[in-house]
């Protein structure tokens, strides 16, 4: 901030006050009287400069009376205009003009720039006293809102349209043009009115859309199966890019993906009876006992011992046998695999799983002279019982032994007595069970030691040495454990990787369980590359570690493939397709954790399968608990078309750091069910879909119970009196500008930017509030971009284009790429598109030839994840808040002197064909 004094004695009307320094803010400029020793006498009032109450015209009845308006000049240079004297007072006495410049700079602020700043502030306490707190301060993401002044063609395009409007937002296109008024920072905008004047009230109270109130639905018509996959993609050689930046860019972010975790997590061996060591990764109940021939026996026995318990967390530590446990990798019994971000599943008191609760008579039978023997028949073990006789008949029946491990189908048959025809009816029970996420260890869990050296489980603030994400009640025992799925390489692991891409050498990426580890399988370990070989279903564990150069270690799950032209990455994923035949669509997701608008905590998009659902076809018995999966992506197919019948979802819950709250979840809703998979046909195009009759069989559950809950990703409740709701999409200069570098330099996941809020949109317009109309609310929502063709875009969106130069062509092979990739970017260019604009190859391929005529013959488009689909890429559609931004390079372009035959292919004399 900065100032200029200024002493006027005799003041003149409609007097000037000149600022003659250059990059003023506009709107950051103030008015001040002062007396000689700099104290504010008064503070003068801006006004608009064209329209309305004015400097130089000023309602008489207005008794606001000092007033100014600022007026541009050259370079941001400004002057201060004052009143008449009629229509506003004549400055007089000393006059101090406050104004802030700016840098006339398009820049970006990242965390890195303001990273723990810190400041002090003294406080005074509840016991009366003065403390001084130390805050230190970051940034959690970019800050991107600064911008070079407007230029003289945009002044010359804005400037008409800006007076047309009248200082007032009324008509449908006042709000696409006066908010481009407010920054020089948009770079496009558009306005559509929602919700209308006389539209059904009903939309205001309760938004089915969620577009701007939370909603929940539900249906009875959900099924859900699995989707294993083998995800393709290609980095493109040569690259710019070193071994050390691919992995940053590529590899790092598999890691974490949701549906590598799937895969994971649904392979583990649940219990010791499933269990096996080819194709699950772990063992959940190996070495771990929680109950003994008595309750009370805990010989052997994984105790937990909680110290505190808050709102969704407990501290504690682990004890065996009355002594403290250590825990984690440096543990060397089962306890090892509780390490950082494990899963531990504990039982509650009995600690039986499948006991007999109750047995009730249902005939007590005739003619029993004795005491008759009561026997439980079923898979589980133990369970003994005594019958009551009275008057010859059945009464009670007594449990002597709960017994373990039975299922749904167990009976009790009566035999012996003297008598006959007594029945009884058995009720089975399970201990209650809590899964939760190792959250915090403290020297590994054993805490502080005594003045003796004995550990006591305690950390040095009376918390627990070991943070758990749940609470678990005093008592509890192990019952399995799901040993952490690491995101990220161990420093030797990711060296050996980095040094495998500096050296073009092909190699595979494994998980261990046990070690809780990456580790590299050598070129000559893994299979031949061959769909068949590369399929999830040939996945297993069989040959794990196996180091002979024979080829038959097939227990990878990220593969690197290298070749002269590129990197080809495979990587096994178990996707989760939840959909509804005809109750739901699935639109407008969001697939981030967002506010609530109701309760104002982090929620996401999410299914329950309800606990009312039948546990199989052949078992009515309910579930008994509900199952939450997280919404994760749309379901989109290989030629781009987005089936709003279906949604992919995850066991990754982000309010557990993104571990699964229940791993087994998924396996519990299928019981080992399959379902049939068949084709619908839409506009000409196959897709696939749930079908009773269909022919496809697959792990999966149909005609479910399910909630559907959908966060709004705005907010604020829509004020019902409110007629009009409009909503102002807008794609912002600097973060097209940042995006767009992002992806030509950088193109890293964890450095991907992200669009303005819609909380700092709103901010940022907050000076519109008083230009529309009184009816109407408006709703800023930022844009962003989705990415098509290149190495960045989503795996079913990537493409490499086949052009076939004419025989009389003069440019070279690399002249043609250019040429191709110039109007390529030239086709999309952000003024030729509107947000949620449909794209057609046909239309851009049609682009390429106008505008190369006699140089090419052919192009045509061919999908890298699928290159025998012959309708693939066709079309691609994008939401309402998306803009498409191909990012397209040399080696993703092929040039040939033959015809290459595709189904989206333009050829000069042909056309389109199909």
């Amino acid at each position: 901030m900065e100032y200029k004094d200024f002493n006027i004695t005799n003041g003149l009307p409609n007097m000037v006050l000149d600022i003659n320094v250059d990059n003023i803010a506009n709107g950051n400029v103030w008015v001040q009287t002062i007396d000689e020793i700099g104290q504010v006498q008064k503070t003068w009032t801006k006004v608009d400069k064209l329209f309305g109450n004015s400097a130089i015209f000023n309602s008489t009845s207005n008794a606001i009376r000092d007033i100014y308006s600022v007026t541009s000049r050259e370079n941001d240079q400004v002057s201060i205009v004052f009143g008449d004297g009629a229509f506003g007072n004549i400055p007089r006495g000393n006059i101090r003009v406050w104004y802030r410049t700016g840098l006339n700079l398009s820049y970006t602020l990242n965390p890195d720039s303001f990273n723990s700043t810190s400041m002090n502030m003294d406080y005074v306490g509840s016991d009366g006293n003065i403390y001084n707190a130390l805050f230190t301060l970051s940034l959690k993401s970019n800050v991107t809102n600064a911008s070079n002044r407007e230029s003289v063609a945009s002044i010359k395009a804005n400037a008409p349209r800006f007076f047309a409007s009248q200082d007032r937002m009324v008509t449908a296109a006042d709000y696409s043009i006066f908010p481009v008024t407010v920054s020089e920072n948009i770079r496009k905008i558009k306005s559509i009115n929602r919700v209308h004047s006389g539209h059904s009230r009903f939309r205001d109270l309760y938004d089915p859309t969620a577009t701007y109130n939370d909603a929940t639905q539900y249906t009875d018509d959900g099924y859900v199966y699995e989707n294993n996959v083998t995800n393709r993609s290609l980095v493109s050689l040569p690259n710019s890019l070193n071994g050390e930046q691919i992995y940053k860019k590529y590899i790092r972010p598999m890691l974490g993906n949701a549906e590598v975790k799937n895969f994971y997590y649904t392979r583990q061996g649940y219990t010791s009876t499933t269990f096996n060591s080819n194709s699950d990764f772990n063992n959940t109940t190996s070495g771990i006992v929680f109950r003994n021939a008595t309750e009370t026996d805990i010989t052997g026995v994984f105790r937990w011992n909680q110290v505190t318990k808050a709102s969704g967390s407990s501290s504690g530590y682990f004890t065996k046998d009355s002594i403290v446990q250590r825990t984690g990798l440096v543990q060397t019994n089962i306890l090892k695999k509780a390490s950082l971000n494990s899963l531990v599943e504990f039982i509650s008191a009995p600690y039986q799983m499948g006991y007999v609760k109750t047995i009730t008579v249902v005939n007590g039978g005739t003619g029993y002279t004795g005491i008759p023997t009561v026997t439980v028949n079923g898979v589980g073990s133990g369970a003994t019982a005594t019958a009551t006789v009275t008057s010859g008949a059945v009464t009670a029946i007594a449990i002597t032994n709960a017994g373990s491990g039975y299922e749904n189908g167990t009976t009790v048959t009566i035999t012996g007595g003297g008598g006959s025809n007594a029945t009884a009816r058995v009720i089975l029970a399970d201990s209650n069970t809590q899964w939760v996420k190792v959250d915090r260890l403290y020297k590994d869990g054993l805490g502080d030691d005594t003045a003796d050296g004995i550990p006591t489980g305690n950390d040095n603030t009376g918390k627990g040495a070991v943070v758990l994400s749940g609470v678990i009640e005093d008592g509890a025992r192990v019952r399995r454990i799901v040993p952490v799925f690491a995101k990220d390489f161990t420093d030797t692991i990711k060296t050996q990787v980095v040094n495998k891409i500096d050296s073009k050498v092909s190699f595979a990426l494994r998980y261990n369980s046990d070690t809780q580890q990456w580790h590299i399988i050598e070129s000559g370990d893994i299979p031949a590359n061959t769909t068949t070989l590369n399929a999830v279903s040939s996945w297993s564990r069989q040959y794990e570690g196996n180091t002979g150069g024979t080829g038959i270690d097939n227990s990878w799950l990220i593969r690197f493939n290298y070749s002269s032209t590129q990197w080809e990455i495979l990587t096994r994923k178990t996707q989760m397709v939840f959909g509804s035949s005809a109750k739901l669509k699935f639109s407008n997701l969001n697939f981030n954790s967002t506010f609530s608008s109701e309760t104002q905590k982090p929620l996401r998009d999410c299914l329950k399968v309800l606990r009312i659902n039948p546990v199989s076809e052949l078992d009515s018995t309910a579930l008994g608990k509900d199952y939450k999966f997280n919404l994760f992506g749309y379901f989109v197919y290989q030629d781009g078309y987005t089936d709003p019948h279906n949604v992919r979802v995850t066991l990754a819950d982000p309010n557990n750091g993104d571990y699964p709250t229940n791993p087994e979840a998924f396996n519990n809703v299928l019981a080992g069910q399959t379902i049939k998979l068949g084709t619908k046909t839409v506009d000409g195009f196959d897709y696939v879909c749930y079908d009773a009759n269909g022919t496809t069989i697959v792990n999966g559950k149909a005609n479910l119970h399910t909630q559907y809950d959908r966060i709004s990703d705005i907010n604020n409740v829509i004020d019902p009196a409110i007629t009009n709701i409009v909503d102002t999409y807008v794609l912002m200069n600097s973060y097209d500008r940042q995006f767009r570098t992002w992806a030509k330099y950088d193109g890293r996941t964890e450095t991907k930017p992200n669009p303005p809020t819609i909380s700092e949109l709103t901010n940022m317009f907050e000076v519109l509030e008083t230009k529309k109309s009184i009816s109407d609310q408006v709703i800023y929502r930022p844009v962003k971009y989705k990415i098509l063709f290149g190495d960045l875009a989503s795996n079913e969106l990537q493409a490499r284009f086949n052009v076939t130069k004419t025989a009389n062509s003069t440019l070279s092979d690399t002249e043609v790429k250019q040429q191709v990739i110039r109007l390529i970017n030239d086709y999309f260019a952000v003024e030729n598109w509107d947000f949620g604009e449909d794209f057609y190859f046909t239309e851009m391929a049609a682009y390429i030839h106008n505008n190369m005529i006699g140089e090419i013959s052919q192009v045509t488009i061919q999908p890298v994840g699928n290159s025998t689909d012959t309708k693939e890429l066709f079309e691609i559609t994008s939401a309402g808040d998306e803009l498409f931004l191909p990012v397209v390079e040399a080696s993703n372009i092929i040039v040939s002197n033959s015809i290459v035959s595709n189904s989206t292919t333009i050829a000069e004399s042909t056309g389109v064909s199909y």
